[in-house]
């Protein structure tokens, strides 16, 4: 158990970084792009597409964390995943 939490701990820290990351590109976009910072808007959907695949990881994790049941062995999941 100790071990979901400290991946938990890490997965959410990775999120958080990515979403603060993507916020603080998306708020300076235009700045940059009066400065010539053309990459500015690239990055920030990138990060914007790293913290959201996170946070289907971490509902995942906390999903198995309730039941021990696999994600695709339940609902409608397992007639498109089988196992």
């Amino acid at each position: 158990m100790a071990a979901r939490d400290a991946q938990a701990a890490r997965g959410f820290a990775q999120h958080a970084a990515c979403l603060t990351g993507g916020m603080a590109c998306f708020a300076l976009e235009d700045v940059a792009l009066e400065h010539g910072c053309n990459v500015v808007h690239a990055a920030w959907h990138l990060l914007a597409c790293a913290a959201l695949w996170q946070t289907g990881e971490l509902l995942a994790m906390r999903e198995a964390r309730h039941d021990d049941v696999p994600i695709v062995n339940r609902g409608k999941l397992a007639t498109l995943c089988p196992a």
